[in-house]
């Protein structure tokens, strides 16, 4: 879980425009803006906990298909083989 936290953290420094230090504190009160944030957060989500999992159990890493869907793309990038 700590692995989890800290990558997401992480993409504060991938998309800069989105860190309210940098852009300043309203950057959020515009619904697609934030709209904009959360998806980009639930999209990265499953490819880190995949990321995670198999970091964890010793396994390389996959890369998401893109020609999957988002649930079919997670159970893709936890157990390929």
């Amino acid at each position: 879980m700590g692995m989890m936290s800290t990558l997401i953290a992480s993409l504060s420094s991938y998309y800069p425009e989105a860190n309210p230090a940098y852009v300043g504190a309203n950057i959020y009160k515009d619904k697609q803006e934030r709209n904009k944030h959360i998806y980009r957060v639930l999209g990265c989500a499953p490819a880190i906990a995949a990321a995670c999992y198999r970091h964890r159990v010793g396994k390389p890493i996959i890369p998401p298909n893109e020609e999957l869907g988002y649930v079919e793309n997670f159970l893709y990038m936890m157990d390929a083989e």
